[in-house]
């Protein structure tokens, strides 16, 4: 788990982003419906998605969950056709 410190700085250099870099926290029902259909999300991540939700870190973007389940369910949907299921 990420140190207090850690989680300190990480929450820092997110509210420092514009606006238009960041996007919303995720809540705990939406955590917790996307593990219900995809898995465990490591317990840093969470907390990430949870607090913070997305931003950027240099050139790397972490997402929040908030387009997954849906884009994961389109994906599942176009294998079991493509499998004629």
């Amino acid at each position: 788990m990420f140190s207090p410190d850690t989680q300190q700085k990480i929450q820092k250099h997110i509210e420092a982003m514009p606006d238009s870099l960041r996007q919303e926290p995720a809540t705990e029902a939406q955590l917790r419906d996307f593990e219900a259909n995809f898995g465990t999300i490591p317990e840093d991540y969470r907390w990430f998605l949870r607090t913070c939700g997305g931003g950027y870190f240099g050139s790397e973007e972490w997402t929040t969950l908030l387009g997954y389940p849906r884009a994961m369910r389109s994906f599942k949907t176009s294998l079991a056709h493509k499998d004629g299921r």
